[in-house]
């Protein structure tokens, strides 16, 4: 559901992890974990940001949060400066975005109804009255299609595809305009993996939610992004729409990164092999003019 119009813009962003000192050792400069990054994300756009563990895709999403603040480089939010807030003026913005970790396991109470803990996450934003969050804490589990019986239960009485529901109608109960999903369904069996990624897309259809979804996998960024950055340690190497990086890569790294994704089916993988070796011969061969795809 992309309007066209730009929601989120990062300029030459970079960032090196702080290096600890020795008690008689001079520090040296640690290198950067993120090296000059541009991008954007559309108003009801889903941007998937693709790299192997170490690639700095997470930083990234860390840095759009205001989680950490850039050596250089900007992050506009609607045309504001995130690390420039201050303040009430941070805190207040700060609802705008919101986070979907990989295994929201560790940040439920485990002794705390799953409902509760949305109620919880609403009682925080203090947008609504208590007699009325319960009401839309049972509407944020059904939004993610979770069963109004699941109100009451303990974290441990559901299923790791459940939890991470919870932990994405914690994430709306901010009502925030951009979702980052940080490798939110790597750890779930693929048939969940489906269903989790059907619910973000419902999200990004219906309610037209801004998301960057950081993974390592390209078939489930193909999936639910209209657009797709590879990352590799730390620089962008390929960006373009999500169709025709996977159907035409021009760097080795995102080839890899296709070439790792698993096919049960022996006809798409000899069609897929085919298809590596006619773009080898075509690359090989002098052409007159070559399209660029947003080289970064």
């Amino acid at each position: 559901m992309n309007t066209g119009e730009t929601l989120v813009e990062v300029e030459n962003l970079s960032y090196a992890y702080p290096r600890p000192r020795g008690l008689f050792r001079r520090s040296t400069p640690a290198p950067p974990a993120i090296d000059d990054v541009s991008f954007t994300i559309g108003r009801g756009e889903i941007v998937a940001l693709v790299g192997e563990s170490g690639s700095g895709k997470s930083t990234i999403g860390r840095l759009l949060l205001g989680m950490l603040r850039p050596s250089a480089g900007h992050v506009r939010f609607d045309g504001q400066d995130v690390h420039a807030l201050r303040g009430r003026e941070s805190r207040a913005h700060r609802h705008n975005y919101q986070m979907v970790f990989q295994d929201p396991y560790s940040s439920l109470n485990p002794r705390m109804g799953v409902g509760d803990a949305v109620v919880e996450a609403l009682q925080i934003t203090g947008t609504l009255p208590a007699s009325e969050r319960e009401a839309v804490a049972r509407e944020l589990l059904s939004r993610v299609r979770l069963a109004d019986e699941m109100f009451d239960r303990r974290p441990a009485e559901l299923s790791g595809g459940q939890r991470q529901r919870v932990g994405i109608a914690r994430a709306l109960a901010a009502r925030p305009r951009l979702l980052v999903a940080d490798e939110a369904l790597a750890s779930l069996d693929v048939s969940i993996q489906a269903q989790i990624a059907q619910v973000l897309g419902e999200l990004n259809e219906q309610e037209g939610l801004s998301m960057l979804f950081i993974t390592h996998d390209l078939a489930m960024a193909r999936q639910l992004a209209t657009r797709i950055i590879v990352l590799n340690k730390g620089r962008i190497v390929e960006s373009g729409p999500a169709a025709e990086i996977i159907r035409s890569p021009h760097d080795d790294y995102t080839r890899a990164l296709i070439d790792a994704v698993p096919i049960a089916n022996p006809t798409i993988a000899r069609a897929r092999q085919r298809a590596r070796l006619a773009s080898t011969r075509a690359s090989a061969t002098p052409a007159s003019h070559t399209p660029e795809r947003n080289p970064q």
